[in-house]
């Protein structure tokens, strides 16, 4: 078995940086405190900068580049940017050994890389609280997080709009439940 987990990559950030605000209403910058590197982003936002940060972690391959790479991307989960990776399980996968490496199958036994792999994972992907454990909790609201945990477990089947509908909605949540 190979373990599964959201990503994204710097250069995935970098063009939603670059769309969302524009390429020149957005700078990053490095620095040291102790033994941490940290990544710090500004944005311009009614002509001032406003900044949010984090610390990286080095990674096995190219430890300083995985580390200024790393604290990049958490600071831009501070923006937003990739915060709902968290809330996905890992994705447990079944894998055949080719020489040295471990490589992901499907139930077939059909190797896996690329695109089709992250197809493959984004289609079984599942987040961490479902709307039944909500209800265990004996939680009567959603907060907008759960409520699009919901709207997710209810359109791939997980979810029935009933047992969504025993939480007490917000009108707009009950709208877009309508919608769906």
């Amino acid at each position: 078995m190979v373990s599964m987990v959201a990503y994204v990559d710097s250069r995935d950030v970098q063009n939603v940086l670059d769309s969302v605000v524009g390429p020149g209403n957005w700078q990053d910058e490095y620095y040291q405190v102790g033994d941490n590197t940290y990544c710090r982003i500004g944005i311009l936002v009614e002509d001032k900068w406003v900044w949010k940060s984090d610390a990286g972690a080095a990674t096995k391959i190219e430890s300083q580049k995985g580390l200024a790479s790393d604290a990049f991307k958490r600071a831009a989960v501070k923006w937003g940017i990739n915060r709902d990776a968290y809330n996905f399980d890992t994705l447990e996968l079944p894998a055949k050994k080719y020489g040295k490496n471990w490589s992901p199958v499907t139930e077939k036994g059909e190797v896996l890389f690329g695109q089709a792999l992250n197809d493959y994972c984004n289609s079984r992907a599942k987040m961490k609280v479902s709307v039944e454990e909500e209800e265990e909790k004996g939680a009567n609201t959603l907060s907008d997080k759960r409520f699009e945990a919901a709207l997710q477990a209810l359109r791939s089947g997980k979810a029935s709009k009933e047992a969504i509908m025993k939480f007490d909605l917000t009108e707009e949540q009950l709208k877009r439940l309508e919608d769906e």
